[in-house]
């Protein structure tokens, strides 16, 4: 399989793992990945080394727990792999293999030594809470000697995974420290029954989160006042704000939640008698925000408390005009235009946070492999650097991943950047490995995986969380757990085939996941129906009913009709939405896209117009470009200039 730059299984163990101890040992990892079990078997049977390790002495076994099933750990077995090996992380075959009741059994049985943990502190029982549903091998690995201590109570809350918090609590995990972090995880993961089990056994629920915000700000976006009602009422402050000033009432006000929930919210703060008019360090009001996504209902309770009226004004884009000159308005025009602002814009993230980013880096990769191909002269050295930072950034979490850890952001954080990776040309190795599992070790029971940030568009919703997910392991398959991987795949498929999307990313997100799932024609059809039906009468498309129409949600409208929902480029449809990105396009190249979330990461810029909307400005400019590209025929590379 060479598709998207992932090379042969052989390359992968070479080009980053490294091999040490001779011949046969790139051949046997080789076919554990591939899940050859003949393969492997006749490697051992010529005398090949069952207890053979790469380069960082992760041995065949621990390859076999994360690359391939439970029968290649039998045979390695059986040939005398050591079941209590580590690497040079201190870590084992049965902490990988906790998250999977059979493989965990099967190495429990052989003598796996059930306490130990890595020079990180991690054990067994540490990587099991990381998955949902983790109670039989918790268990399980008590029944051996395990011991449980009380960083696990916040993973499994993130999980809402009830039974898991119950049986911790019956060992006596604390139900969280100082920060309130098992209850941020458990409002996060919308589990009210989690959050009151956790109060009830005297979980606080007045910390905070570093830097970030206090659990009501978690019930408020997301538009639990229930949940949020019963926190005050145990000592939660109404009052905390994040660091930019981000008021409970605004986080209610920018949700994107159904209006029912949101106005619930809304309503339920404003009679605890907080301030309608309270800014953010931005000077920024709940009105403002909830006139953005166009929260009319919001807004009268708003205004009925007090709150004033105040509009947001944003900047208009010149018309581009339709002199004589025939490239003016063009779609080749328009990207070569902005194709150099996106090509620069993800350094500064990088160097400022020491990481990639969705919509500075990830978008852009994506831009850029599709610029290329249709024939723009891109900033190679500008690309390659690119993609070393997200190697950079995903490098030091190689082992973390491999053990239900991961960076901030994760699950879309990681689909994304694997997005961007792949169309950079990244081939497939131990890191997009690691990444691989670990996004298999989120999905929970009814197949979808869930965001653990809120930040619109982007990341909200589970639709689009598993959406990235899903073209994650399309892009980066493990061979040798493709039946494992088959069964999530389909589970994912029931869970999106059910579900009713209810604003334009989860529309588009819901289209791009079917086809990423297999759905068939027919299975894609209401979905391309109802993303078609939601395109406004100038051509644009609203993040959600009743707003004007962003670059964002037009060019991912776009992207996700053609590529996903089979609607051509010369459809009128998609064309008058062209038309409508050709009109909006500013001076500078970009599109403007306001900012509907509260921030996670501090205020910086990054180079790229429009101050504090510059980051869904960006995102939107790319899903814009895209768009327009998709216009464009392949050509051979540097036919055309960036502007």
């Amino acid at each position: 399989m060479t598709q998207h730059g992932i090379f042969s299984a052989s390359a992968v163990l070479l080009l980053f793992c490294g091999v040490a101890g001779g011949d046969s040992i790139p051949d046997l990892l080789t076919a554990i990945r591939n899940g050859d079990h003949g393969r492997v078997k006749k490697v051992l049977a010529s005398g090949g080394n069952a207890n053979a390790a790469d380069s960082d002495g992760t041995t065949a076994l621990m390859h076999a727990v994360i690359e391939s099933d439970v029968e290649m750990m039998r045979i390695l077995l059986k040939a005398g792999a050591k079941v209590n090996a580590a690497n040079e992380a201190g870590s084992t075959a049965l902490m990988y293999s906790a998250p999977d009741l059979p493989k965990a059994s099967l190495l429990l049985e052989k003598g796996a030594e059930a306490a130990t943990r890595n020079k990180r502190g991690v054990s067994a029982m540490n990587v099991a809470v990381s998955t949902a549903g983790s109670t039989p091998v918790l268990r399980l690995l008590v029944a051996h000697g395990a011991n449980a201590d009380d960083t696990m109570m916040a993973p499994a809350a993130d999980k809402g995974d009830l039974e898991a918090i119950r049986y911790l609590l019956s060992l006596g995990v604390s139900p969280g420290g100082t920060g309130s972090e098992a209850v941020y995880a458990a409002a996060g993961a919308r589990c009210e029954a989690c959050v009151r089990l956790l109060v009830e056994n005297r979980a606080p629920a007045n910390g905070l989160r570093t830097g970030i915000m206090g659990v009501v700000g978690q019930t408020a976006k997301r538009g639990l006042p229930e949940m949020g009602e019963y926190l005050v009422d145990h000592g939660a402050s109404i009052e905390v704000t994040d660091r930019e000033g981000f008021t409970p009432l605004i986080q209610a006000a920018l949700s994107m939640e159904p209006a029912e929930a949101r106005d619930r919210t809304v309503a339920w703060l404003l009679s605890r008698k907080v301030d309608p008019n309270a800014t953010n360090t931005r000077g920024e009001t709940a009105y403002q925000y909830a006139s953005r996504i166009g929260a009319t209902s919001t807004m009268e309770l708003l205004v009925k408390a007090g709150a004033k009226p105040v509009p947001d004004n944003f900047p208009k884009p010149a018309e581009l005009g339709s002199g004589p000159d025939p490239n003016k308005g063009s779609a080749e025009a328009a990207v070569g235009k902005v194709l150099p602002l996106i090509e620069k814009s993800g350094e500064a993230v990088f160097r400022n946070r020491g990481c990639v980013s969705c919509h500075n880096n990830s978008l852009p990769a994506m831009v850029v492999a599709m610029a290329r191909s249709k024939g723009f002269r891109v900033n190679e050295e500008q690309s390659k650097k690119e993609l070393g930072f997200a190697v950079a950034t995903q490098k030091p979490y190689l082992e973390p991943m491999r053990l239900g850890a991961t960076i901030g952001g994760a699950t879309d954080t990681l689909g994304y950047t694997l997005m961007g990776m792949a169309a950079a040309g990244y081939p497939a190795d131990a890191l997009t490995d690691a990444h691989i599992n670990y996004i298999a070790i989120q999905q929970l029971p009814n197949g979808s995986w869930h965001t653990t940030s809120y930040r619109p568009p982007s990341e909200y919703s589970a639709i689009s969380t598993t959406a990235v997910a899903l073209r994650a392991i399309q892009l980066y398959p493990v061979p040798g757990r493709r039946a494992e991987f088959e069964q999530r795949v389909a589970r994912a498929k029931r869970f999106l085939l059910g579900y009713n999307a209810t604003s334009e990313e989860e529309r588009a997100m819901l289209l791009n996941a079917l086809a990423w799932a297999g759905a068939s024609k027919a299975e894609r059809a209401p979905a391309v129906g109802s993303l078609l039906a939601a395109q406004n009468s100038d051509g644009s498309w609203s993040q959600v009913p009743g707003i004007p129409g962003d670059a964002y949600a037009t060019g991912e409208s776009l992207c996700a009709l053609h590529l996903s929902g089979g609607v051509a480029v010369n459809d009128p449809a998609y064309q008058k939405g062209i038309q409508w990105l050709l009109r909006n396009q500013f001076a500078d190249g970009s599109w403007f896209v306001p900012a509907r979330t509260a921030p996670i990461q501090p205020y910086f810029e990054t180079g790229f117009p429009h101050g504090s909307h510059q980051f869904a400005s960006d995102a939107g400019s790319s899903w814009a470009s895209m768009a327009l590209l998709m216009t464009l025929p392949d050509r051979a590379a540097t036919a055309v200039a960036a502007k």
